[in-house]
């Protein structure tokens, strides 16, 4: 009977040991910094690289530690699978996210889709941005009602976008997103929480002939540089040159 007691005390005493020990281990599991900017860095560029990823598509993501989550809105439904299987391919993601809106399916938006193309690409002051492979001034369409996302190099672009696509026969309402890229001396500092992160900024330079302030913003890799959204800031381009 005492040996039986004794037996169980024991049991006891070693699943209460276990549950004190699992904290301990969460915190040596604590990333490094030096860890959650290369997970950054391997996300945008799986993101970046998608084949289907096209110029009426929008991503972000976020970074917590070993956990990526991925936003933003696709044309495609394999676009938003493929995204999740690229970002769970990289060492040291435990975990995905996937927040990514599939556009619905409409002719209409379709048709609307390459008008806002035609107008503001087509538009000489900005056919500079039509440059890069992968377009820094994304056209998101839902149900006529237009979002632009992305980053161009002064005001002056920002608004003629907005004017361009406002001005397309069939528009029930733009919202201007874009960024202004900053000269060198007005970056940002990193307040250290995990920040949703632009990925058609560094698809701009997949393009090496692009030579804009805009472009060469996204190329660079510094933190404070990759919050646009939050954050906008770039160097200049004597400084990248």
């Amino acid at each position: 009977m005492r040996h039986g007691s004794r037996s169980m005390l024991l049991s006891i005493f070693a699943i209460g040991l276990t549950m004190l020990t699992v904290p301990a281990r969460a915190q040596e599991r604590e990333v490094s910094p030096k860890a959650v900017e290369r997970i950054q860095k391997e996300v945008r560029h799986e993101l970046v690289m998608l084949p289907l990823l096209n110029v009426f598509d929008s991503l972000a993501y976020k970074v917590d530690g070993f956990n990526v989550t991925l936003v933003g809105q696709v044309t495609k439904p394999s676009l938003k699978s493929d995204a999740e299987a690229a970002v769970k391919r990289i060492e040291g993601v435990e975990k995905v996210d996937n927040q990514i809106e599939v556009l619905p399916p409409s002719p209409m938006d379709d048709r609307l889709r390459i008008s806002l193309y035609r107008a503001i690409y087509g538009y000489p002051v900005m056919q500079r941005y039509a440059m890069p492979v992968v377009k820094p001034i994304r056209i998101i369409v839902k149900s006529g009602h237009v979002t632009l996302e992305g980053v161009v190099d002064n005001e002056g672009d920002k608004n003629i976008a907005g004017i361009r696509a406002s001005g397309v026969h069939g528009i029930f309402s733009v919202t201007n997103n874009l960024v202004v890229a900053k000269r060198s001396g007005a970056a940002g500092k990193e307040s250290g929480r995990p920040r949703l992160r632009p990925v058609i900024f560094s698809a701009a330079c997949l393009s090496v002939s692009f030579r804009s302030t805009a472009c060469q913003s996204a190329c660079n890799l510094r933190p404070s540089l990759r919050d646009l959204v939050i954050l906008p800031a770039s160097p200049s381009a004597e400084a990248l040159g």
